[in-house]
Parts: C-alpha cells; sequence; structure tokens
C-alpha cells in the first residue's frame, strides 16, 4: 500500500545505513531492533566503558529504534493490503 510517506522513508533508512559499523554496538543495536525493553543500564555502562561515546550510543539507539518502527508499520501496511 503506497504512501505519501514512502520516499521520505526510504531516504530515512537509507541515510542511517551509512557509515561504517561500530562492532562492539553491533549486539546492542539487534537488542535495540529485537528487545529494548530489555536493556540494562548495566549493559549501557559496559558501552561507556569500553570507549563508546554517549553521543554514539544516542545515534545507534535512536537509529535501530526508527528502523525497527519502520519495518514494523510497513508490515502493518502489508496486513492491511491483504485484507482488502
Amino acid at each position: 500500500m503506497p504512501t505519501r510517506y514512502d520516499a521520505l522513508i526510504d531516504a530515512v533508512v537509507k541515510a542511517g545505513a551509512g557509515g561504517p559499523e561500530d562492532p562492539r554496538l553491533t549486539a546492542y543495536r539487534e537488542q535495540v531492533r529485537q528487545q529494548a525493553y530489555r536493556i540494562t543500564d548495566e549493559e549501557v555502562a559496559a558501552l561507556t566503558a569500553a570507549g563508546v561515546s554517549d553521543d554514539h550510543l544516542f545515534h545507534a539507539t535512536t537509529d535501530e529504534a526508527l528502523k525497527a518502527g519502520l519495518e514494523r508499520w510497513r508490515a502493518g501496511l502489508a496486513a492491511l493490503e491483504e485484507l482488502e
């Protein structure tokens, strides 16, 4: 189901995909994508202690949360299309 936001969403997802991935954040990013509610203060503190900056953590968190939300939104639209 095409929407008026498709071009904007594609641009946002593409912009978030740029740059090299920090290997210290791979598991964290996956957890944000799948089970953000399970992330603990201790896990964030461990990443900070490993040298990940607060800014980098913030951007990784918002990037993954936005992508996950958009994936779920598109899945919802696809489900609605099947009902039509």
